[in-house]
């Protein structure tokens, strides 16, 4: 069953984003130019053009990748996570947890007291610092909303990796820095974060894409090694 569910899902991939491809895109403009051949000003595509029109349908195909995979993957894992199936196999670094839509999530046998704790140190073994620490249940409470989770979240970052992302589109601060959240979900703590990857996908940086891909390996690692 698990396999034709990756099948159907990979053909809903394809189908949506199929057309999101620079050669897909330049082949409706070259049939648009053949269309209005007689109009002036009629042109093949220039080196500018054709660098644009990848770069767009990148962009797109990211955009479209990320819905889709909220809209149909996280139902799907959430299901088999709820039916007691072992994480989608694939990616090693995620033996101890498990990769739902935009997120990854790893659930740990700690308390999350024990694991905020720990959390400075095993984040400075991964080069990162932690910015600040937010009490969710704590600040809603003292704000009069009753609230009797446990969730904290800390704001995480690599100062060198984040000047590199800065450098490139400052608007990517909108998206800084990394969070991991660490709460009690149905008895069991889970160790959370929004995937880099994704994040960027939603930014006209394709170059960053190797970066993005860091921060997420170095979070995974953070992860696993606090539950």
């Amino acid at each position: 069953m698990t396999n034709t569910i990756i099948v159907n899902l990979t053909d809903i991939i394809r189908a949506f984003t199929g057309f999101l491809t620079p050669e897909s895109a330049r082949s409706c403009l070259s049939t648009r130019n053949m269309d209005n051949s007689n109009a002036v000003g009629a042109r093949p595509l220039g080196a500018r053009e054709e660098n644009a029109l990848s770069t767009a349908a990148a962009v797109a195909r990211n955009r479209v990748l990320s819905l889709v995979l909220s809209l149909v993957l996280s139902p799907v894992i959430l299901g088999l996570e709820r039916e007691g199936h072992r994480p989608l196999a694939g990616n090693a670094a995620l033996a101890h947890g498990i990769e739902v839509g935009m997120l990854i999530v790893v659930q740990s046998n700690k308390s999350v007291q024990e694991i905020e704790k720990t959390f400075p140190e095993v984040a400075a073994r991964h080069r990162f610092g932690v910015l600040g620490v937010y009490n969710l249940r704590q600040k809603l409470q003292e704000k009069g909303v009753p609230f009797d989770r446990e969730c904290l979240v800390f704001e995480v970052c690599n100062p060198i990796l984040a000047k590199k992302v800065l450098d490139d589109n400052i608007a990517i601060s909108t998206a800084l820095p990394c969070r991991i959240s660490v709460y009690q979900e149905g008895g069991t703590t889970k160790i959370a974060t929004i995937k880099p990857t994704m994040l960027l996908g939603l930014f006209p940086n394709p170059e960053l894409a190797a970066v993005a891909a860091e921060v997420e390996g170095a979070l995974i690692e953070i992860m696993k090694e606090l539950a």
